[in-house]
């Protein structure tokens, strides 16, 4: 029984997870380290009189933060495996995800308002342009 502890196969798995995450972010990342590696023209203008190296730096960041907001529930996951597994005393599966959950909206209500304008929502009506995918 590898209930509460930690196999092969969970660190292999959890290292094949990590390389995936990295692989996908990682044009991300270098989008904002060295926007002149971008692939496409720097200096011109789509029809919509946006610069692609804004928007593309834009999206960037919006992966890179979608990348993040993994974090917070694999931490309620990672604290419900562990109080599962090292308490002595039973404990009712339902209340600890009530609780987790309750915890999570609070956090969720702390930070939206501070990652609000990074969604573009708050560059006005036309922040539908300033990304490039039509």
């Amino acid at each position: 029984s590898s209930f509460g502890r930690i196999t092969g196969r969970h660190q292999c798995g959890a290292l094949l997870i990590f390389l995936a995450i990295v692989l996908v972010v990682s044009p991300a990342v270098m989008v904002i380290a060295d926007p002149a590696s971008a692939r496409f023209k720097l200096l011109e203008e789509d029809e919509e009189g946006v610069d692609p190296a804004i928007a593309s730096k834009r999206s960037a960041w919006n992966t890179i933060i979608f990348a993040l907001s993994c974090v917070p529930a694999a931490a309620s996951q990672l604290y419900k495996e562990h109080t599962l597994a090292h308490l002595r005393q039973p404990v009712d599966p339902n209340r600890i995800n009530c609780l987790l959950s309750f915890f999570q909206f609070i956090f969720a209500m702390i930070v939206s308002p501070l990652l609000y304008p990074l969604q573009g929502l708050a560059n006005g009506d036309n922040w539908t342009a300033l990304y490039p995918s039509k």
